[in-house]
């Protein structure tokens, strides 16, 4: 037959027990819920910097982009020069030669002008 005095005891016990580790779980509670507030701050945080930062970087693609367009840009100016130069050069000397041709024949033709009257 079971002891029943050392029950009602026996609960007594277990009451102040759990009255005495029920403000510890509590905190232990309350502990894990800031942690857990913490946490999703931080992961809020962390979601922001890293939306700069692809934002960032693909300003830094357009800007890659735009410089690559100005560079080919440049690079086929100075092919267009490099081809034309030649065709500058050749039209200058024909400019010099044919200036050269009609300043010796203006210098005849003043020879003559001056010439006996």
């Amino acid at each position: 037959m079971p002891d029943t005095t050392s029950n009602p005891q026996q609960m007594e016990e277990l009451t102040r027990a759990i009255s005495t580790l029920l403000p510890a779980i509590k905190g232990l509670e309350d502990s894990l819920r800031s942690m857990d507030r913490e946490a999703l701050t931080r992961q809020a945080e962390m979601a922001a910097s890293l939306d700069r930062i692809a934002a960032a970087l693909e300003t830094l693609v357009e800007k890659e982009n735009e410089i690559q367009a100005t560079l080919e840009e440049q690079m086929n100016a100075q092919q267009s020069l490099t081809t034309a130069l030649p065709k500058l050069d050749q039209q200058l000397l024909k400019s010099t030669t044919t200036s050269e041709r009609l300043e010796g024949q203006i210098t005849s033709l003043l020879t003559l002008l001056q010439g006996p009257a």
